[in-house]
Formats: C-alpha cells, sequence, structure tokens
C-alpha cells in the first residue's frame, strides 16, 4: 500500500511546478506543427475531454480509493502501472481539471499520482536537472545483462536504428494520439563504464482500443543506446517524455545500441528491418482507419483509449476498464450539446487567449489547468 501522504503545503508546491511545466509545454513549442499537434490531433484535446474527464475522473477516484482500501502494495501498484510516462500524462492535469467535480475529487488522484511518481523516479521527479532516472546500478546491471550490441557507427546501422525509432514514435502518437507517451518513455542517461546510456522503452502497442493494432507482431521495445561519454550534456529529458530534445546532433556520438522485442534480445539487422517492414503495413492500415473516422467516432475512441491507459489500475480492483454507458451517451445523444458548449465557449476563450502576450497567456493557462479553482 502507498503509505506515504503529501502534505498540503508540499501538495500546493508540486501543483505550482506541475502548472508552470504545462505552460511551457504549451507556449514554449518548438515549431508550429509541435504547437498544433498539442491541440489539434486528431480533434482539439479540450473538444474531446468535454465528452467523458467527468466521468473518467470519478471513476479514476473510485479505483484509487479501491487500491487503498484494499491496502495493495506500492510494489504490486508500481508493477501494474510499469512505466511513469503514463502517470505523467495524467499529471499533465486537462482531464483531471477540464470538469465540474469538486476540488477534493480533482486534488485526490493528483496526490496520489505524484506519489506513484516519486516512487519511480530515484532522484528528481520533475526532471529539473534534464535527466529521468528510474533504475538504480543493481537494476541498471539486470537490465544490461546478455545484450548484444551493434555498432552506431556503421551508417547504414545507425540510419536502421534512427529510422526503425522515429516510426515506433510516431505508431505511438498514431495509437494515443496528443498522449503518446501512454505507449513510450524514455529515461537516463546513465553514466556507465562505455559512456553515456539512453533507455527507450516502447510498450502497450496492441491496445485493445484499436484492431488494427492487433496485425503487429510484437508488443513492446526496449532500445539500449550508448553515446560517447560527455554527450548527455546535449541531451534533455523531460517531466512528460513527449520525446527527447538536444541542443546539438548527437547521431554522430552513438557508439552502440542493443534491442529487446518482447523481451527477446535482437542479434540481426535483419530483424530490425522486419520489425520496420510490418510496424511501416500497420501504420498504413491504421490511419486509414482513423481519417475514415467522423467527429463523433474519433471522441469515442480518445475516451476508449483514455480508459484503456487506467486498465492496469482497474485490473488490481478487478474493475471493468471500458468507459461507461454514460460516455457513449454524452457523444451520441447529447452531442449537439455539449459541442455547442466547445464551439460557444470554450474554443471562443481558447481563441481568445491567442492574441495575448505571453504573460496574459500564462496567467489564463494556469487558472484554467489549476485544479484547486
Amino acid at each position: 500500500m502507498v503509505r506515504r501522504e503529501l502534505s498540503m503545503q508540499k501538495l500546493n508546491k508540486q501543483i505550482d511546478i506541475l502548472l508552470d511545466i504545462i505552460v511551457e509545454s504549451l507556449l514554449g513549442a518548438k515549431s508550429e506543427e509541435e504547437a498544433a499537434a498539442l491541440t489539434l490531433w486528431p480533434i482539439p484535446v479540450p473538444q474531446g475531454m468535454l465528452y467523458f474527464s467527468d466521468v473518467w475522473t470519478k471513476k479514476l477516484n473510485r479505483v484509487l480509493h479501491l487500491i487503498e482500501k484494499r491496502k495493495i502494495k506500492s510494489k504490486e501498484i508500481l508493477k501494474a502501472i510499469r512505466f511513469p510516462s503514463r502517470i505523467v500524462q495524467f499529471l499533465w492535469l486537462d482531464a483531471i481539471t477540464f470538469n465540474n467535480l469538486s476540488k477534493k475529487e480533482k486534488l485526490y488522484p493528483i496526490a496520489k499520482f505524484l506519489i506513484f511518481l516519486s516512487l519511480f523516479r530515484k532522484k528528481d521527479i520533475f526532471c529539473e536537472n534534464g535527466k529521468n532516472i528510474l533504475w538504480n546500478k543493481k537494476e541498471l546491471e539486470k537490465h544490461k545483462r546478455g545484450l548484444h550490441f551493434f555498432s552506431g557507427k556503421g551508417k547504414n546501422l545507425n540510419k536502421l536504428i534512427s529510422t526503425f525509432e522515429a516510426i515506433l514514435w510516431s505508431y505511438t502518437e498514431l495509437l494515443y494520439w496528443t498522449n503518446h507517451p501512454f505507449g513510450h518513455g524514455f529515461h537516463g542517461s546513465y553514466s556507465i563504464r562505455e559512456g553515456d546510456l539512453v533507455v527507450k522503452e516502447y510498450f502497450d502497442l496492441k491496445p485493445k482500443a484499436w484492431s488494427f493494432s492487433q496485425g503487429l507482431n510484437f508488443s513492446e521495445v526496449e532500445i539500449f543506446e550508448i553515446y560517447k561519454r560527455n554527450t548527455s550534456s546535449k541531451i534533455k529529458l523531460e517531466f512528460f517524455e513527449r520525446n527527447i530534445r538536444t541542443n546539438q546532433s548527437i547521431k554522430q556520438d552513438l557508439e552502440k545500441f542493443a534491442l529487446k522485442v518482447n523481451g527477446k534480445i535482437v542479434k540481426k539487422p535483419e530483424e530490425i528491418s522486419q520489425f520496420l517492414e510490418n510496424l511501416m503495413e500497420v501504420i498504413k492500415k491504421g490511419s486509414e482507419i482513423i481519417q475514415a473516422l467522423n467527429e463523433q467516432q474519433l471522441i469515442e475512441k480518445y475516451a476508449d483509449y483514455y480508459f484503456y491507459a487506467i486498465k492496469p489500475l482497474c485490473d488490481l480492483v478487478k474493475e471493468n476498464w471500458h468507459p461507461p454507458k454514460q460516455v457513449r451517451n454524452n457523444i451520441y445523444k447529447k452531442y449537439k450539446e455539449i459541442n455547442a458548449v466547445w464551439e460557444k465557449v470554450v474554443k471562443k476563450n481558447f481563441e481568445k487567449t491567442a492574441d495575448l502576450s505571453y504573460k496574459q497567456q500564462e496567467k489564463i493557462l494556469k487558472e484554467a489547468f489549476d485544479p484547486r479553482n
């Protein structure tokens, strides 16, 4: 059981830090495409949330209370969640904040997730030092044991792993849209004898929320990249694990890399090529399916994968993870009513902020996301 509780003073301080990170992520996007992706792919996040965030947060509260009531141990909870990148997506706060629930109902899951996150991240839970440390020395050695490393210096191999990673990242965005860290997590950098190690983990690549994903021949990928020593000074891992930022190119600093796919060590480049070919086929099919969905169907899929993301917690207390009937009713029976709120109120409010100064936008966004309001 998670016995630690956050004091209100500490919780307030951590929420303040969270709000700073969210605002920086929204207003400090590195490109127009990245800024648009945060709000538009494939539907605006606030629009989708209007249909299910109340129901989702209530279900989440119920599940977390059951976990606490049944005194489920921290070790079991972390084992079920597996990756902190899932938690940090919940701590984006939109699903928890953009609803009409009480302040108490909003703060309860936030406090729990912050505690879970502190158990995952060994040092700095907000990644303020540009690192995301999840493994201690013993765990690191365990995960590295027996790996088959390829040279990162060969042009063809370097290009192969770079392409595979880029397509994997794109695939998680196809599955989980703006919440793509539901399917990937990045951690490190770890200082080891051979250099600086960065670990990229892709998981839940065949979620039950999408039928096309079942055509993928694998569900998990672990990538271990060892860079020339001191390359870590060029690398910044951030709180939401959305990507790995670099202030300079590091491609030429890659010394060697290794992969595990579905827990099996990859030993031949041909295997990577085969995985890549299969991945491309599934992406093509998935893209066609998503593009054929109308707005209501898109919102329904949005709800499906958001509820699917809390399946590990639901499984701990034997709760059904699927969206309740109320969500479908909101989407199909109350669509016009809820969509009018989006078009006439929420969307217009967001549009009004676009031409304001950074300080003015910062103030409005913090007020919008703050669960204490």
